[in-house]
């Protein structure tokens, strides 16, 4: 379980959650995290690696239930994070096709 320690407000729809945890802030591009809301949901979410030692944040777009759930957090709620989960790829030649989704700022 994690804290929420800092809430950042993006726009009115979208917030950055920041907490401590010594293994989402060493991510590697192209991997991602459990959460789950106490209550609510359990979802896939990017990590955003802050400035910060030991910090790592998830940015939410209000929309769904569980999304909405998450974006509802207040500073010292409690979150459950599993992972990271997913593959990091070093590729030095050729073409890329890149797909998102969500808020884009990870």
């Amino acid at each position: 379980m994690c804290t929420v320690e800092k809430i950042i407000d993006e726009t009115p729809t979208v917030r950055t959650l920041i907490f401590t945890d010594e293994v989402l802030s060493k991510v590697l591009p192209g991997q991602f995290a459990m959460v789950w809301i106490p209550g609510v949901n359990e979802l896939p979410m990017s990590v955003m690696v802050t400035q910060e030692n030991d910090k790592a944040a998830f940015t939410v777009r209000k929309r769904g239930e569980s999304s909405t759930g998450m974006y509802n957090l207040s500073v010292g709620d409690y979150i459950g994070v599993r992972g990271p989960y997913g593959n990091c790829f070093d590729i030095k030649d050729g073409k890329l096709l890149l797909v998102g989704g969500g808020t884009g700022l990870v």
